[in-house]
């Protein structure tokens, strides 16, 4: 008889595969820039609340600043209207008398590169004298001024804060009852440094 061959055992096989399960290895995530986003979310806001922080002091003028943008190129150039409420409480200015003064005022910011701008705005004041210099008398004035500024907008970081720093210049186009006084009307010099936020 003819003898039968052994089964291979395992010994005769080598050893045995080992199954893997453990989970793959997965592809490191990419860090993400906070500071990136945070840019490029605060790029895409189109409006903004400003305040003057000179104004108060000199000329002592509580002003409130909005700004919308109308359009925005990819070569930097920007273009925002802007709105403003102004209020002067009872002051005393030399030469003409105390004056209380309330103005909405209207104009156009244009960008230019990088934060740099320039600014035309037209401000009708209504005013309000008592204790004029001259005559001791009471008035009641309306006037039309354009002012215009140049300067520079910066953010603090990456956050919505901004500044804006200006200098400009000013004159009283119109008067529409003026009252007596020691000084003349001529162009007048003026800057502004604004903070606000963008949302």
């Amino acid at each position: 008889m003819t003898a039968r061959a052994a089964a291979p055992t395992a010994a005769d096989e080598g050893p045995a595969a080992v199954e893997d399960d453990s989970p793959a290895s997965e592809p490191p995530c990419p860090e993400v820039d906070l500071k990136a986003l945070r840019r490029a979310h605060r790029d895409g806001l189109k409006n903004g609340i400003e305040f003057n922080l000179i104004w108060p002091v000199v000329p002592k003028i509580i002003q409130v600043k909005y700004n919308r943008v109308l359009f925005s190129a990819k070569n930097g150039l920007e273009g925002e209207l802007i709105a403003s409420l102004n209020f002067r409480p009872w002051t005393f200015v030399e030469g003409e008398g105390e004056k209380l003064m309330a103005a909405v005022a209207v104009g156009y910011r244009q960008y230019w590169w990088k934060g740099i701008n320039s600014e035309l705005v037209l401000y009708p004041e209504f005013l309000w004298l008592r204790n004029n210099v001259v005559d001791d008398g009471s008035y009641f004035d309306f006037n039309l001024i354009p002012e215009f500024y140049s300067g520079y907008k910066g953010y603090f970081g990456a956050t919505q804060m901004f500044y804006n720093l200006q200098l400009g210049f000013g004159i009283i186009a119109l008067r529409a009852n003026p009252w007596p006084k020691t000084v003349t009307d001529g162009i007048f010099f003026n800057g502004n440094a604004t903070v606000g936020i963008s949302f």
